[in-house]
């Protein structure tokens, strides 16, 4: 499905399914229960559903800040990556785009919280490939994380940027987030 609001500096998004209550605990189990094996059920459904990379396209997952990455011991996004990077046969690149600083969790947060967290919180760290990338995330909610990677890249002179999220989270229309229960 594709995104009909995609976040600034992505040439597209799609994701496979609507955030609700069973999506959500499917994500919640793969970030914080250590449910690992889900990444690959959840790929599954984005193959099904979502259209594949076409030419020489690279995944590169969301990274996530070094404390979370140290707290669950895996970034959920990069999980999803390689699930996905093995049934499209798409390179996968976890090492292009750096968090470079600490922010508060997007969990609860309002849009403008949101977008504040991530303001230029996103590093490309080494000469890249190629367009066209697309970013890999589990959810996409206001698309102010996204959208802060795809500024990284653009300023690295990458300009196809594409995303693909498991879950979407649709109708937010309040200044307070819809999806209180995940990040």
């Amino acid at each position: 499905m594709s995104c009909p609001e995609c976040p600034r500096g992505l040439a597209g998004a799609q994701h496979a399914v609507p955030f609700d209550e069973v999506n959500g605990r499917i994500v919640t189990a793969l970030k914080d229960h250590g449910r690992r094996d889900l990444g690959d059920v959840m790929a599954r459904v984005m193959v099904a559903r979502c259209a594949a990379p076409t030419g020489a396209a690279v995944l590169v997952p969301v990274p996530l800040t070094h404390a979370r990455h140290r707290r669950r011991g895996y970034n959920q996004s990069t999980v999803l990556a390689e699930a996905l990077g093995r049934r499209w046969s798409v390179e996968v690149d976890d090492g292009l785009l750096a968090r470079t600083r600490e922010a508060p969790p997007q969990r609860g947060s309002s849009r403008t919280a949101r977008a504040a967290h991530v303001r230029g919180a996103f590093q490309v760290v080494r000469a890249g490939p190629a367009d066209p990338i697309w970013l890999v995330d589990d959810v996409l909610t206001t698309g102010a994380t996204i959208g802060a990677c795809a500024i990284a890249l653009r300023r690295a002179g990458i300009r196809g940027i594409r995303a693909v999220t498991f879950a979407r989270v649709v109708g937010v229309r309040s200044e307070r987030s819809a999806e209180p229960d995940v990040q």
